[in-house]
C-alpha cells in the first residue's frame, strides 16, 4: 500500500488537518483546506474513489462539498463515488451542499454517482474493490467517531481517528502493520490521546508494529520530537 499524508495537524497547528490518501484511491477525513492542498500536490482527484469520515468534527469533513464537485461537476464518473462515515452521513451532506452550492446538488450527485455508506459500532466490514474497510468504535467526547482498518489481502493499515485510549485502539493496531494515531496533545485530555498515550502503545506494540501518530498540536509534536525525533 502506499499511504500519503496530507495533514498531520489538530485545528491548533499551523499543519493541515489529519488526513490521508492511500494507493490514490482512498481518502481518509476530508478536512477544511484540503482540496486546495491536493490541487497544490498536483493529485489527481478523479482517480479518487472513497472518502471514509471518521466523525462528525469541521476538521474533518467540511471540505465535503468541494470533494464532490471535482467528483461530479465538470466530471461524469464511471463509477460509483463512495462516501463512508457514521450515521447521519447522508443528512450532513446534503446540508453541507445545501449551504455551500445548492442549485448544483443535483447535479453533482447524478454525475458523481454518489452512493453514501453509513457505519455502525458492530465492525461490519466493508468491501470495495478488493479493499476490506472495517470500522471500530472509539470514544471522543460522546461523538459517534469511528477508526478503520484498511486491508488489501496483503497488508493492513489502520486509523483511530480522534479518540481517548480506549480498548480499540489497541484492535486498531493489533490489526494493523502501521497504524497512524490521535496524538493530540502533550497529555491525554478527556477528548484525546496525549504523548503519554504513544509512548506505551509503542512499547506494547514495538516487535511488529509500527506506530505513526498524528493530528497534533505544537505541543504534543515537540514533546513527541523531543523522544522520537521522527514527527511526520
Amino acid at each position: 500500500m502506499y499511504i500519503k499524508l496530507f495533514g498531520t495537524g489538530s485545528i491548533w497547528a499551523k499543519e493541515l488537518s489529519s488526513c490521508a490518501l492511500v494507493d490514490n484511491t482512498i481518502l481518509l477525513d476530508c478536512p477544511n483546506g484540503l482540496i486546495k492542498t491536493l490541487r497544490r500536490q498536483k493529485v489527481n482527484m478523479k482517480k479518487i474513489d472513497l472518502c471514509i469520515i471518521t466523525h462528525f468534527h469541521a476538521d474533518h469533513y467540511f471540505d465535503l462539498p468541494f470533494l464532490l464537485l471535482e467528483q461530479g461537476m465538470h466530471n461524469i464518473r464511471e463509477k460509483e463515488f463512495v462516501l463512508i462515515g457514521p450515521k447521519g452521513l447522508g443528512e450532513k451532506v446534503d446540508t453541507l451542499f445545501n449551504l455551500a452550492y445548492p442549485e448544483l446538488w443535483e447535479k453533482v450527485k447524478e454525475n458523481s454517482k454518489l452512493q453514501i455508506i453509513e457505519v455502525n459500532s458492530e465492525n461490519h466490514p466493508i468491501v470495495r474493490d478488493g479493499y476490506f474497510i472495517r470500522p471500530y468504535k472509539v470514544e471522543h467526547n460522546g461523538y459517534d467517531a469511528y477508526g478503520y482498518t484498511i486491508g488489501n489481502g496483503i497488508c493492513t493499515i489502520g486509523f483511530t481517528g480522534d479518540t481517548l485510549y480506549c480498548p480499540n485502539v489497541e484492535n486498531i493496531i493489533r490489526n494493523s502493520q502501521m497504524a497512524f494515531v490521535d496524538m493530540s496533545f502533550e497529555k491525554n485530555s478527556k477528548a484525546h490521546m496525549g504523548v503519554n498515550n504513544i509512548k506505551y502503545l509503542k512499547q506494547e506494540f514495538a516487535d511488529c508494529h509500527k506506530i505513526v501518530p498524528t493530528h497534533m498540536s505544537p505541543d504534543a509534536r515537540e514533546a513527541y520530537n523531543r523522544v522520537y525525533g521522527d514527527a511526520p
